[in-house]
């Protein structure tokens, strides 16, 4: 796991400057609009982490994948897969990551309400 420390994923006025995205219209349509709201999820999640709680992003050379992981006194306890549909499925990857993981449930972020 390494430490999600990456700027243009957790500040997205710099992240839309960088990619000239001006508008929400602009963003809506384009294709930075995942990555964007992912970085959003972070920011907001990573904000009200309790003290103890450290948050990695995890991703192995195989591909299995979660966008956060929360970890509490060494342990990880939760993955985030953040999504930018209002019909997401976990790919095969995530389920390994999990499993790797120790089995941590994984929870999915959507924008739908």
């Amino acid at each position: 796991m390494s430490n999600w420390l990456t700027t243009d994923h957790r500040d997205s006025g710099l992240f839309h400057a960088l990619a000239a995205v001006q508008t929400p219209e602009a963003l809506s349509g384009s294709l930075y609009v995942g990555s964007s709201w992912e970085g959003y999820v972070i920011q907001q999640v990573i904000a009200t982490l309790a003290y103890d709680t450290r948050p990695y992003y995890y991703r192995t050379a195989e591909g299995s994948e979660l966008d956060l992981v929360l970890v509490r006194g060494g342990r990880p306890v939760v993955g985030l897969d953040i999504k930018y549909t209002n019909a997401p499925t976990l790919s095969r990857g995530n389920y390994i990551a999990s499993r790797d993981l120790g089995g941590i449930p994984i929870l999915v972020v959507t924008p739908s309400a």
